[in-house]
């Protein structure tokens, strides 16, 4: 069942108005954790940040970071991640939230989450006020001990109902709630210290339980785009009218397709409070960038090269993939980009002329690519502006279903490796006619 389906099944064959905490419908807040579940089950593969050693290491090394900016006052908060962090001439910019830093004239703190990729040296950032968001988890946990109520929650064997009835393994909505309670206690804390005109988030569907507290505090909640919104995208398309308090205010979009997946079945925002900002990082990027010496020197030993932008959830699958198809073409370098830096692939065995590279943003890559491929990373809307062709892994329909709203320009979807090997051959063989 295709993700947009789901959501309206889902949404009409249960009672989840029924499903509440401290008599606020909750129905947004497990919604993304529930669909990251069911898409786990289905690829055998948890999306779940699993605890470890290095988990808490990088915890720890972040508890103190920016610290000092919070003895400060400011106009406006950004909440990002470390992994939107890219790289331009010697300076980390966020490519999403700094859009901000060039658009308001207020002070600005940004709250970033570390993980993934850790946190750059404040010294090399665009933006310089920040604070990493680990003290923000940390007295979330410990205020979620005193005010988390198990009896607060309401309807709950509804949830129960569809976790059993989609065999569904790994949800654990009470450590859901309890995190939703303790960004609600958090927030309502750091407003009682700053007088905040508008909160910024790159992605507002794990942190409602800040946003419940902004709203009520009459602070302004803006969602910026980060990655594909469409109507496959589970969290962007509701045909359940929940608390507006679980929604943003104002969504800033790349572009005028993403207009049309809000219409009157959708409830998610209406289109009045949509605006469509452009994609900053990537005007800024082509205008500014200058070609790294070791990216010129891959390109000039390089007649043809393919980058793929890898997920987390598909590595094994899209690795396996390259490897084979490398086997077929050694003229040709090919090269995986994953998402998650902090994960080691030294075990797989490569061949040759098949890297995997983490020292470059994808945007450094694209200068020197001649194809790129991913199976449904937000990469394959951003090559567009490089004019660097699309061959899209369609492994099991998720980037055909995913991008079928977007009519994406030079773009080929490709099912299994054959299709893989026969498109190459085809490109190979007009190269050299």
């Amino acid at each position: 069942m295709k993700n947009l389906d789901l959501v309206r099944y889902l949404e009409t064959e249960y009672d989840i108005s029924k499903i509440k905490y401290d008599n606020e419908n909750i129905w947004y807040v497990l919604k993304p954790y529930l669909f990251d579940s069911i898409l786990s089950r289905d690829l055998d593969k948890s999306r779940k940040v699993k605890f470890s050693i290095s988990l808490v290491l990088l915890f720890t090394r972040s508890l103190f970071y920016g610290f000092k900016s919070l003895f400060k006052k400011y106009d406006y908060l950004v909440f990002s991640a470390s992994e939107r962090r890219r790289e331009l001439n010697g300076v980390y910019y966020d490519r999403v939230g700094d859009q901000i830093s060039d658009s308001k004239s207020g002070r600005i703190l940004f709250v970033e989450n570390p993980l993934y990729q850790g946190h750059k040296p404040i010294r090399k950032l665009y933006s310089q006020f920040i604070v990493s968001q680990t003290p923000f988890y940390l007295a979330a946990i410990i205020l979620s001990l005193f005010y988390y109520k198990k009896k607060k929650a309401k309807g709950i064997e509804i949830i129960e109902q569809i976790v059993s009835d989609y065999e569904v393994h790994d949800f654990n909505y009470f450590s859901i709630l309890k995190r939703y309670e303790g960004q609600y206690r958090v927030m309502k804390l750091f407003l009682k210290f700053y007088s905040i005109k508008e909160a910024f988030f790159v992605s507002v569907s794990t942190s409602l339980g800040y946003v419940k507290a902004l709203k009520e505090n009459r602070v302004k909640v803006t969602e910026l785009q980060h990655g594909v919104i469409n109507k496959e995208h589970y969290f962007y398309n509701s045909i359940f009218n929940t608390s507006c308090c679980h929604r943003p205010d104002e969504l800033h979009v790349y572009s005028e397709r993403e207009l049309s997946v809000f219409d009157e079945n959708n409830y998610y925002i209406s289109p009045k409070n949509i605006l469509v900002k452009g994609n900053y990082f990537i005007k800024k990027f082509k205008s500014e960038y200058k070609l790294n010496d070791e990216l010129k020197k891959l390109r000039e030993e390089n007649k043809h090269i393919l980058i793929f932008s890898g997920q987390t959830i598909f590595d094994e699958q899209s690795i396996k993939l390259l490897n084979e198809v490398a086997l077929y073409f050694p003229n040709m370098q090919f090269i995986y980009l994953p998402r998650e830096l902090n994960i080691d692939y030294t075990h797989y065995e490569l061949e040759y002329n098949l890297k995997i590279i983490k020292q470059f943003n994808i945007y450094e890559l694209f200068m020197i690519a001649d194809i790129h491929s991913t199976v449904n990373s937000t990469c394959a809307i951003e090559a567009e502006f490089f004019n660097v062709p699309n061959l899209i892994f369609d492994y099991k329909n998720y980037g055909s279903n995913y991008y079928k709203d977007f009519k994406l320009k030079n773009t080929k979807y490709l099912k299994n490796i054959e299709e893989f090997k026969l498109e190459l051959k085809n490109y190979m063989n007009e190269r050299v006619s």
